[in-house]
């Protein structure tokens, strides 16, 4: 049941390999073994196990959220460790202010500017990097990176 859901879902939002993290997978998978049991008028919970996360129906019918969430979280994961030792100074204060503020729901309202060639895309990509390896989706930050004319 597990290798297939990824190519279910694959074909039901018309997403190409779309790749599942284990968490999520279980949750699939309970969602698949909840609708068997509900033909014999069972349930999951009646077998001990927790009932389906109630997101997952909303989520597949939700295609941008669903290509929000392909990614191979233990690369991205990989990715900023490596990235984030190579920050600068104010990088890392911008990365971390960034980040503390995803963690805790804060809104801050950010501009980073400077000429090209001083790491605004690199920070941009360890950004979402983090984020997106703990399954947070970077499109919901709205980040403006400037390039100045030098």
């Amino acid at each position: 049941m597990g290798d297939d859901i990824p190519t279910k879902i694959s074909k039901k939002t018309k997403i190409p390999n779309y790749c599942v993290n284990i968490k999520e997978l279980q949750g699939y998978i309970l969602y698949e073994l909840e609708k068997i049991l509900n033909g014999f008028g069972k349930s999951v919970t009646e077998f001990g196990l927790q009932p389906p996360p109630q997101h997952l129906l909303r989520d597949l019918q939700n295609k941008l959220l669903m290509e929000e969430k392909i990614y191979k979280r233990d690369l991205l994961r990989k990715e900023a460790a490596d990235a984030v030792p190579k920050l600068n100074h104010d990088q890392r204060k911008m990365f971390d202010l960034i980040i503390s503020a995803s963690t805790t729901n804060r809104q801050e309202l950010l501009f980073i500017h400077g000429h090209g060639g001083t790491g605004k895309t690199f920070l941009w990509r360890t950004i979402i990097s983090s984020l997106r390896s703990h399954g947070k989706i970077g499109q919901a930050l709205r980040l403006y990176f400037c390039q100045q004319d030098a």
